[in-house]
């Protein structure tokens, strides 16, 4: 059962609501006014609070139940579709298959997608009928896309979305796809989510989402569907910006919504079901987490342990839920875990392999068999066949034609740049980034940093090259922590320059 969380890297800015949540594309310029107005209309009755109950650790020397099958260069995320996996990873691999114990890596799997800069989900059938929801961006602002396999490559289905309008992702559903659309900077617009038909079949009437005074009242930004008709959503109210479900029985085109007690899931929505009376729903807050079961008849707040932010779920055919919590910006900082809850039992962590401590995703096959991707590692619980495989993306190797995919600077990096944000058309072309010369105002151990506006295959960006890996993380850090929404990134990749920008570091002032 599909989840969508993912952000990916190509040459420019990591759209914020890509990665989830309703947060805006990151900007050096002004926050954008509230997305949440306020009606007078008071919250009904809703499930109890969410709290995290006590759970004992691993045991230290617990054996883990996971076999290492391939070895990369850059940590990995999981992409099942139907009963097939793919992997893909930030450093270098756009999308490779996964047969047996080994990576098939073929130029194919990524023609279609150059540009995208966040894969919301695929879903369906491979090879014969598979669709990707994807999200685009000119490095200012994203906008969603559907790719569908045509057997050589990923063509373009339909329309891409307008500006600003992102798929939370794709679902099998009453004979075809059900798409859900939410929009990332809804302050101008009380509609912020829509449905939409995909696929040649005849169209079933669509859900309608519930209104009020301010809106379409659970803005949705995850959401499952089942074969069978039914449909679950979840999000922030407009009204209380509190935790919500709304649902919808087959055939229904009205749904009901579920009120509970929980934050608004800004990080991550996840919605899995199995049948129609095993659903689960997590809404994550970074700071808390709500996880919710549905058994066909009512919602249950379940109790959770996590202390870290939920960065993973899926949910196994025989019920047990798998969810991995980490922290996805510091990897090889946080001490990430898994954790499992099978039906009827409480939640038990999973031991991590040996010298693993940064899971990212996990995927619960139809056969039984979890898939884990940690480290730069691909993972199961059945042990290969053959020796581990070694997996290295040569840099320079890229697909002719295409988008040029840089690697995330490492050690040894001879050209490190901090990619920033991108720069739109209508951006004055003396723009002097005012937000970022803020954030660095005053630190001039920076010393040796060059500022500048450059270009790659045709789009426009801000960034910094910087002498040392560890200065280049230093800006990362300074950057998104003081400008709102922003996602920089250290990569190792020498654009053009267009522009130098001479920043004062004492002052933050643009020298004359």
């Amino acid at each position: 059962m599909m989840s969508v969380k993912t952000c990916s890297l190509s040459l420019g800015v990591v759209v914020a609501a890509a990665c989830g949540g309703t947060a805006p594309p990151p900007a050096d310029g002004p926050a954008p006014p509230s997305a949440m107005p306020t009606a007078a209309s008071a919250p009904s009755s809703a499930a109890s609070a969410t709290a995290s109950a006590p759970v004992p650790d691993a045991p230290k020397h617990a054996k883990s139940p996971f076999h290492l099958l391939v070895r990369a260069e850059h940590p990995l995320d999981l992409y099942p579709v139907g009963e097939r996996l793919f992997v893909r990873s930030n450093g270098g691999i756009p999308l490779a298959l996964v047969d047996g114990d080994r990576l098939i890596e073929d130029e194919k799997y990524g023609k279609g997608l150059e540009g995208f800069m966040g894969i919301r989900g695929i879903v369906g059938s491979w090879p014969d009928d598979a669709w990707a929801a994807i999200t685009l961006s000119n490095g200012r602002v994203g906008w969603g896309g559907i790719r569908k396999w045509n057997g050589g490559s990923w063509a373009t289905s339909g329309n891409d979305l307008g500006q600003r309008w992102i798929y939370a992702g794709l679902a099998t559903w009453s004979g075809g796809l059900l798409a859900l659309l939410y929009n990332v900077m809804p302050y101008d617009t009380n509609d912020t989510v829509r449905f939409k038909w995909l696929g040649s079949a005849k169209r079933p009437p669509l859900p309608v989402t519930t209104k009020t005074s301010c809106g379409t009242l659970v803005r949705a930004s995850g959401f499952t569907a089942l074969p069978t008709g039914e449909v679950f959503s979840a999000g922030a109210t407009c009204d209380d910006d509190k935790f919500a479900i709304e649902w919808w029985k087959a055939g229904a085109t009205r749904g009901q919504v579920e009120r509970f007690d929980g934050p608004n899931p800004y990080n991550e929505t996840y919605l899995l079901a199995r049948t129609a009376k095993d659903v689960w729903v997590i809404g994550d807050a970074w700071k808390s987490a709500i996880t919710v079961h549905f058994d066909g008849e009512r919602f249950e707040v379940v109790k959770n342990p996590f202390v870290l932010p939920t960065i993973s779920a899926s949910l196994g055919s025989d019920g047990t839920l798998w969810v991995v919590t980490g922290q996805p910006f510091d990897n090889d900082k946080v001490q990430g875990t898994v954790w499992k809850r099978a039906p009827k039992h409480d939640w038990e962590r999973v031991a991590l392999p040996e010298g693993v401590t940064s899971p990212t995703s996990v995927h619960a096959a139809v056969d039984g068999r979890v898939w884990l991707a940690a480290g730069n590692g691909l993972y199961r619980t059945t042990p290969p066949a053959a020796q581990v495989q070694e997996v290295k993306w040569e840099w320079g190797r890229q697909f002719p034609g295409h988008v040029r995919i840089p690697k995330l600077a490492t050690e040894g990096c001879k050209d490190i740049y901090v990619l920033m944000y991108g720069i739109t058309k209508v951006t004055p072309k003396d723009y002097d980034f005012p937000l970022t010369r803020k954030a660095i105002k005053g630190h001039t151990e920076l010393a040796g940093t060059r500022f500048a506006e450059t270009e790659d295959n045709g789009k426009r960006y801000f960034g910094a090259f910087v002498p040392t890996l560890a200065m280049g993380k230093k800006i990362e850090k300074l950057v998104r922590e003081k400008v709102k929404g922003s996602q920089p990134a250290v990569i190792c990749f020498a654009p053009r320059v267009l522009r130098d920008i001479d920043i004062d570091l004492a002052t933050g002032e643009v020298k004359k």
